[in-house]
């Protein structure tokens, strides 16, 4: 399973920023939240891209997804950095999808869920965008 995270987190890790080109942050669900000094929970600085880590059962399929974080501008229809994450994203994960090897014969193939691409505000903060990027998750292995 280790080779499997780890194979993932540098898949979602390897998006760059259109801004800065550096790569964003990527956190598996559940792990971006993180406390301040006084214990209180925060998010990590914008943008960022949370993933799930699902492991199908060998030549079975999942469907996962991972989202794109930012704190957008106040102009309605513009969502910068996700709009260009999510392009990122369509260049990287073709129609026919990708296939990640990790070792000893073993591969994750990542191919275009449906919808493939959605967005959301976040309901605590209408300043935040989110955009998600659906996936079918394929387990080749022993």
């Amino acid at each position: 399973m280790n080779d499997v995270r780890n194979i993932l987190h540098g898949f979602w890790s390897d998006f760059k920023n259109p801004l800065n080109s550096q790569f964003l942050m990527a956190f598996q669900n559940g792990y971006a939240i993180v406390r301040d000094s006084q214990g209180r929970p925060e998010r990590p600085l914008f943008p960022y891209i949370t993933y799930d880590l699902e492991l199908p059962d060998t030549l079975d399929f999942t469907i996962s997804s991972a989202s794109v974080w930012d704190r957008r501008p106040s102009s309605p229809g513009f969502f910068g950095v996700v709009d260009d994450v999510l392009r990122q994203a369509r260049e990287r994960i073709p129609t026919q999808g990708i296939v990640l090897d990790i070792q000893d014969g073993q591969a994750v193939w990542i191919y275009r869920s449906n919808p493939f691409i959605q967005y959301l505000d976040d309901p605590d903060d209408q300043a935040i965008m989110r955009g998600i990027v659906r996936v079918t998750v394929r387990y080749y292995g022993s």
